[in-house]
């Protein structure tokens, strides 16, 4: 018997992965805004950090996902 999570299961990991990425992302913009960097440092910056973390906040965001999950709801 395969097991095997219904469609859409991991939607709400998105809201997860919003917040953390939200928080990732809080040192570029504090750099940014204390260092008064102009847009053109900022887009590059930004990329950069988004290509080195996005797989590790989209990886934990369904860990925590599935984990409050089995908090909520343990069957």
């Amino acid at each position: 018997m395969r097991f095997e999570r219904e469609p859409g299961y991991y939607l709400g990991s998105f809201y997860i992965s919003y917040g953390l990425g939200g928080i990732a992302g809080l040192p570029t913009i504090l750099a940014v805004t204390y260092w008064d960097w102009s847009l053109s440092w900022l887009i590059p910056l930004v990329a950069v950090w988004v290509a080195v973390i996005g797989p590790f906040v989209v990886t934990y965001s369904r860990v925590l996902w599935y984990h409050l999950d089995q908090i909520a709801d343990p069957r």
